[in-house]
């Protein structure tokens, strides 16, 4: 699920293999795609939908499915624009870059690809994780990313040129989800091992550990202003931290 950038519409999937696209304020169905049960000639995901974004205008949206494939949509007609084929595994998380001329994937088969959003053309197939990759992001500026994996790390790319920069060890679980903060600066992480960790993007090094989840924690984003994190459990809580607080206790649950 996931809000457009003016807040105003809203997309969420599922694995019925339905993607909608609500509005914001009325909390009323704008469009609802049916890509499962559809034809065989029909141009929807054949699986249930695992991760969905919109590009930074709204007018177009990106899922990722069970089926592999990556497919870009028209938000307005609800019809499908590029299907991106390359994945061996499902798509675990999709998300398209600030100015939406790339999207990038991740997906259980341990790769990131870097996609052109206009001609549907792979830039940048990113190999290193030992495990599937549940999670990725891309920093404001698009020059690097983060993915995190099933093989308890976390790392940082370089976007232009498709390669590692760097890996962040220290979580003791499966990484569930990571985020950049809106500078870039800094990169939040969440893990099966319950806790939510806290990185300096350049220099690699591990700034805080929040610990305060009894389960399993599978979200976890920045603040628009970078000053607090948000992160969702298992543990039925979502719990908001302080970034530059004393670590360790959450300043709302």
């Amino acid at each position: 699920m996931a809000f457009s950038i003016d807040g105003n519409r809203i997309v969420s999937a599922s694995y019925d293999s339905k993607v909608k696209v609500w509005d914001g304020d009325k909390d009323t169905e704008l469009l609802s795609v049916q890509v499962h049960k559809a034809p065989v000639n029909a141009n929807g995901h054949t699986g249930g939908v695992a991760s969905v974004a919109f590009s930074a205008d709204a007018k177009r949206l990106v899922s990722g499915g069970e089926d592999r494939m990556v497919k870009v949509w028209d938000t307005n007609k609800g019809t499908a624009i590029l299907s991106l084929k390359g994945h061996i595994g499902s798509v675990s998380s999709v998300v398209f870059s600030a100015d939406a001329k790339r999207l990038v994937s991740g997906s259980i088969d341990r790769t990131v690809k870097v996609w052109d959003a206009e001609r549907g053309t792979l830039i940048h197939t990113l190999k290193g994780h030992l495990n599937a990759v549940g999670s990725i992001a891309i920093s404001a500026d698009g020059k690097r990313l983060v993915s995190g994996s099933a093989d308890k790390t976390v790392k940082v790319w370089d976007a232009e040129r498709g390669t590692e920069i760097r890996t962040l060890e220290g979580h003791t679980g499966p990484v569930t989800s990571v985020a950049f903060s809106p500078d870039g600066k800094r990169i939040v992480s969440a893990s099966g091992d319950r806790t939510v960790k806290v990185w300096d993007t350049e220099r690699g090094s591990e700034i805080r550990s929040l610990t305060g989840h009894s389960q399993v924690i599978h979200s976890v984003s920045f603040s628009p202003d970078g000053r607090r994190i948000v992160s969702g459990s298992d543990d039925r809580t979502l719990m908001v931290w302080e970034v530059d607080q004393s670590p360790g206790t959450p300043s709302r649950r």
